[in-house]
């Protein structure tokens, strides 16, 4: 039973840089991401959001930021994808009855990069089957557009630009991802 119909999905997302840079704004939550969703609460498919992926494609030649334009919900995945992780610290959920709160968090390192990234512009959450060989570790296949569901898909669930920050490889930077989705009945 298709559900993505029925449900709102909207949130918010906190980015903390080593430096004491912070910045906030709400979440491009994409169609794909909803119609998995939808998949998922509707009982035709399993999945969960597992993983953050992290590039430098938020920005244009200049340095300034791109903000999606009216097509955003339509992306599939980040522009330049650099690396991704799964979460290690698990969803937590609230409920009051009329909205599920889901609450993501996670921590990208400079000494774990591995791409010639240095500057982080754009990331996105990840939903579907869990890691699962090539799934795992950096620079594992972030978010390949494939038609079907083999255990090795996953797809953009949201997604968000924003100022350049450093994330040189090797180096002692971080930026921690806190990330909030609200599902809502329809």
């Amino acid at each position: 039973m298709e559900q993505s119909g029925k449900i709102k999905v909207r949130g918010n997302i906190r980015i903390e840089h080593s430096s004491g840079k912070v910045w906030e704004s709400k979440n491009f939550v994409v169609n794909q991401g909803v119609h998995f969703v939808g998949d998922i609460l509707g009982g035709a498919n399993t999945g969960t959001i597992y993983r953050m992926a992290i590039g430098d494609g938020g920005v244009d030649g200049l340095g300034a930021r791109v903000l999606p334009d009216d097509t955003w919900y339509l992306k599939t995945g980040l522009v330049q994808p650099a690396y991704s992780n799964d979460l290690t610290a698990p969803c937590v959920v609230t409920h009051d009855g009329q909205t599920t709160s889901l609450y993501f968090n996670h921590v990208f390192t400079g000494a774990e990069n591995v791409s010639a990234m240095t500057d982080a512009s754009e990331v996105a959450l990840v939903i579907g089957y869990g890691s699962s060989g090539i799934l795992t570790g950096n620079n594992a296949v972030i978010m390949p557009n494939l038609v079907g569901p083999p255990v090795e898909v996953n797809y953009m669930f949201a997604y968000r630009t924003f100022e350049e920050l450093a994330l040189a490889p090797g180096s002692g930077d971080t930026i921690t991802v806190h990330w909030t989705i609200l599902l809502e009945n329809g």
